[in-house]
């Protein structure tokens, strides 16, 4: 079987678990995902088919982004969440504080965020892990093609493609925010120097993050891990309609409320 003929089980997998984690009316903040990624590997269409079934899903964005972009539509709190100045503000040094206000304020019973290399720092890697009862890794295959797209999108400030991509003041002041940083910094940089020192830190990442996830499998406390790739399973030509794929394939299989389209 080809990869791309994998991809579409695999969505309805991930759909059908969403959902029936959804239909067990469990208690709002039970379930708490993560999705683990990094910028250009689709993490923000991922993150908008899951806000679609919002009767079911309270689906955050960048909760642990370097900047404040609470009142990012696309990357803030979901469901009109607010987290206090004093709880924010200690996000980096004490993520604990942010996740324990993310579950205490969960409206619905599956809860999550994505979750870049930058956005903790690495010794409080294990805290987020530790939290979650549900990972979803998604890496690029092709990190030449993602190291030159993260250049690109700094460079120009745009860093959403797909149709529904308007931005509101709030983003487009995080967006302006972002690449004079990146240009204050000299961070835009394609060359093969930068390359193989970004793709060293995401090895880097990923090998810690699995260091973390096999202490926590020996004290039996691990996630469920689900591993998803930007290319099979978000880019396949009979996945681009994906939205209406897993609305069809979740209610067929659970019978759950409709959700609205993506």
């Amino acid at each position: 079987m080809t990869p791309r003929r994998q991809a579409a089980p695999r969505m309805r997998v991930l759909a059908w678990s969403l959902a029936v984690c959804a239909a067990k009316q469990a208690e709002p903040g039970s379930k708490r995902l993560v999705i683990v990624s990094g910028p250009r590997t689709g993490s923000s269409l991922l993150i908008q088919m899951l806000r679609s079934y919002e009767d079911e899903v309270l689906m955050h964005g960048e909760p642990f982004h370097e900047f404040d972009i609470r009142s990012s539509s696309k990357d803030g709190f979901d469901g009109n969440i607010k987290i206090e100045d004093a709880v924010f503000d200690q996000r980096h040094a004490n993520p604990s504080r942010l996740l324990e206000a993310i579950t205490a304020t969960a409206t619905k019973e599956l809860v999550g965020f994505k979750l870049f290399r930058k956005h903790v720092p690495m010794q409080r890697l294990g805290d987020v892990l530790q939290w979650a009862t549900h990972v979803i890794w998604l890496t690029r295959s092709n990190q030449l093609a993602q190291y030159v797209s993260i250049c690109l999108a700094l460079r120009s400030g745009a860093w959403v493609q797909y149709g529904d991509s308007k931005l509101d003041k709030a983003e487009l002041r995080v967006r302006g925010a972002q690449l004079k940083h990146a240009r204050r910094t000299n961070k835009v940089t394609l060359s093969d120097e930068y390359f193989r020192l970004w793709r060293g830190a995401q090895s880097e990442f990923s090998a810690y993050a699995d260091g973390i996830m096999t202490l926590l499998s020996v004290e039996k406390q691990a996630p469920r891990i689900l591993r998803l790739s930007y290319e099979e399973d978000l880019c396949a030509p009979q996945l681009r309609n994906v939205g209406a794929r897993v609305r069809q394939d979740a209610i067929a299989a659970t019978h759950v409320a409709r959700p609205r389209p993506p």
